[in-house]
């Protein structure tokens, strides 16, 4: 993906274009859902957008933070926004809704969300502050990592190791 452009969909052995989405927006984030047909645009703005594929629908989501990045619940019901800010945003994907707020720190930051494997957890990385670890039920912070400015997050696939670049 370009930064700040559409983003092509490609059939991934032939990468033939299937789709296209954001086209004329300024798209800086993107993430497939779990669910057929559902991606998740972040826009060079406050604005996160939830597109249906299939239905040819848009649902937009008003985030409190510009430049959101966006990653999909494993299960595909919710969506994490970041961004630029100090707090990051749990969304309900059926209805648009949000649900939770995740108070990263007082230092803002490019905030990067991602879920573990089943869904419980939510680490959101802070390129100026320490690394949040959160339980996506209460919105409780469960562990902070100490050191500062994380510039990637992820998971192992069993969920037991989450690695944090810095």
């Amino acid at each position: 993906m370009k930064f700040d452009s559409s983003v092509d969909i490609c059939e991934g052995r032939s990468l033939v274009t299937l789709s296209t989405v954001g086209e004329g927006k300024r798209v800086i984030a993107f993430a497939f859902s779990p669910r057929e047909d559902v991606v998740a645009l972040g826009l060079n703005s406050n604005v996160a957008e939830l597109v249906d594929l299939s239905a040819g629908t848009t649902r937009v989501l008003e985030t409190p933070n510009d430049q959101p990045s966006v990653a999909f619940s494993p299960d595909g019901t919710m969506l994490a926004t970041g961004g630029y800010g100090t707090h990051a945003f749990l969304w309900d994907v059926a209805t648009g809704k949000q649900i939770q707020s995740f108070e990263t720190g007082a230092v803002p930051g490019g905030l990067t969300p991602e879920f573990s494997p089943d869904g419980k957890m939510l680490a959101v990385g802070n390129r100026n502050a320490s690394t949040p670890l959160f339980d996506v039920a209460t919105g409780k912070e469960v562990h902070r990592f100490a050191r500062p400015q994380t510039h990637e997050l992820a998971f192992d696939p069993s969920g037991e190791t989450l690695a944090v670049g810095y």
